[in-house]
């Protein structure tokens, strides 16, 4: 091939090289581009959804500050506006989990306000027709908003404290509340069927004539309760704590009351008809007149029971003497109840971890906690105590016992957190420790000053 052309081919081949690439930067830069028109894309977009929370935040403190003016506006007048409020507040408690806490401390401190229980007596028993009794309509609302079925979480069961309570009357059928502190709390006449009040904390609650069939009070606290002529047929009273419980004329026909505390219990005239008892204990309780007809239970727990020519009971077993829990190995080797030792000396000091915040929503747990330092005079000895709050409640309602088990001067420190805040408002709030056994006192109240703002 002639040299001329062997030339012309190097340079057709070195300008399509020039081409080629040429084409690749103009690829690239085409990339280049894109991929810097959807970054830009994807900040303007974040930086318009971050702009859009703020705005919808903004919103959500707004109608819950509108909501709390509403809600404190008192006279029979506002009644309306009241009810409104409460339902604004649930609205905000579904679109804003954030304020989910700080709800259901408002609604339960409303409740707490508005239905406080004056009396310690419950209301007599009539002899005929039970008393129509009812709430106002916006006690009923609150109560209907804490008890509405959502899946509850852990800190919504430790949060709802509404007792001592006057709540004749009120409708809590299908209420979604375990773990709720009810503690004497006057429920007569209540409506509670197939409600959850698994766990809750009932103690010396009042529960005369209350419709509660096939509710779930597994585990329920119900220590000196009152639950004459209550109806618990078919109910769930899985290892209740029902010790001295007043349930005279009570029907638990078909109840499951395995392996509940039933020791000391007024259970006379009570319908038991198909109840479940397996393990339950039924040491000194009052059977005298009771219909245990199908019923499973033992002999061994009759036994140790009260009862008498009335009392009805299932196939296969017999009718003890009337003495025999006094000589029966079985009852009398039960321990008896220690009278409180007088000579015991308790003293309990409050102190606030830290006793004022002022910083974003939710506060940390170190700016809501408090401890105890619990001090005796001298051991063994149980020591009982509750908290309590300048707001009427606590989201520990249950009793705390500390054990001192050594002879001599003792000492034990116990720490508790109160969250209780209203976003953008400043909350004093202080705690107190409620000793409740060897001897009744209060300590000391601890304050804290609490600020938090949305942001």
């Amino acid at each position: 091939m002639p040299l001329g052309g062997r030339d012309c081919e190097c340079r057709r081949a070195t300008g399509d090289a020039r081409a080629d690439w040429g084409q690749r930067l103009t690829s690239i830069a085409s990339l280049l581009t894109v991929v810097v028109a959807v970054a830009a894309l994807l900040y303007s977009n974040a930086s318009t959804r971050r702009q859009l929370d703020i705005a919808e935040r903004g919103q959500v403190t707004d109608r819950f500050a509108k909501s709390i003016e509403l809600l404190g506006r008192r006279g029979s007048g506002n009644l309306d506006v009241r009810v409104g409020a409460i339902y604004a507040l649930e609205r905000i408690m579904r679109d804003s989990p954030a304020d989910r806490i700080a709800v259901l401390q408002v609604l339960s401190a409303f409740v707490r306000a508005h239905a406080r229980r004056t009396s310690s007596r419950p209301a007599p028993v009539p002899t005929n027709e039970a008393r129509e009794a009812t709430q106002p309509a916006d006690v009923q609302a609150a109560l209907t908003t804490l008890g509405r079925r959502w899946p509850p979480t852990q800190d919504d069961e430790l949060m709802i404290d509404i007792s001592d309570t006057s709540l004749q009357g009120a409708d809590l059928e299908d209420a979604i509340l375990p773990g709720v502190g009810l503690v004497r709390a006057d429920l007569s006449d209540s409506y509670g069927s197939r409600a959850n009040l698994e766990n809750a904390a009932l103690d010396w609650v009042v529960l005369n004539r209350a419709h509660l069939s096939g509710a779930n009070l597994n585990a329920a606290m119900m220590f000196r309760g009152s639950l004459v002529e209550a109806d618990l047929g078919g109910a769930d009273l899985r290892h209740a704590h029902m010790a001295e419980a007043d349930l005279r004329r009570a029907s638990l026909a078909g109840a499951d009351l395995r392996d509940a505390d039933l020791s000391r219990a007024n259970l006379s005239r009570a319908q038991l008809t198909g109840a479940q008892l397996t393990g339950a204990d039924l040491h000194d309780a009052d059977l005298r007149g009771a219909d245990l007809f199908a019923a499973v239970v033992g002999q061994h727990q009759i036994q140790c029971a009260v009862v008498d020519r009335r009392t009805k009971l299932p196939a296969g077993i017999t009718r003890p003497p009337g003495n025999a829990r006094f000589r029966d190995p079985v009852c009398t080797g039960v321990p008896a109840v220690s009278p409180p030792r007088a000579a015991v000396k308790v003293s309990v000091t409050v102190t606030a971890l830290d006793d004022t915040y002022d910083g974003p929503c939710p506060p940390p747990r170190n700016a809501t906690s408090y401890k105890a330092e619990v001090r005796v005079s001298s051991g063994p000895v149980d020591v009982a105590l509750r908290w309590a709050t300048s707001n009427g409640g606590s989201s520990d309602v249950s009793a705390g016992v500390l054990s001192f088990p050594k002879d001599g001067p003792q000492a034990a420190t116990v720490f508790h957190n109160e969250s209780f805040y209203v976003p953008d408002q400043t909350v004093t709030d202080w705690v107190e420790a409620i000793v409740l056994s060897p001897v009744e006192q209060r300590s000391n109240r601890a304050l804290v000053k609490i600020t938090c703002t949305d942001s």
